[in-house]
């Protein structure tokens, strides 16, 4: 893997791979550009500034099939078992689900 710095990584929605060293070992994220300032990286667990993320590099290709349950994105599972790309799909299905009465 070719690591870049931030500065480089690029601010279109793309999902990326970011690692950044919290004095004890090295954190990596699955992180993308949303722009909202104070923390335009969203990602697993919430969102993060610029000085968060140290550098990043390109993900590999998601398996094939990995589609959101709901809204269809093409996602990159954090579980064997995930579904949904977003706390947020998973719940909008659930929610149909306890209307359907399922």
């Amino acid at each position: 893997m070719k690591w870049r710095t931030m500065d480089s990584a690029p601010r279109d929605g793309r999902m990326i791979l970011g690692i950044r060293f919290n004095d004890i070992h090295w954190e990596y994220r699955i992180i993308r550009w949303v722009g909202k300032q104070p923390y335009p990286w969203r990602g697993q667990g919430g969102d993060w500034p610029d000085s968060r993320v140290d550098f990043w590099t390109h993900l590999l290709a998601p398996p094939d099939g990995m589609n959101c349950g709901v809204c269809g994105q093409v996602f990159w599972p954090t579980r064997v078992d995930a579904h949904y790309c977003s706390d947020a799909c998973r719940m909008k299905a659930y929610r149909k689900r306890k209307r359907r009465g399922a």
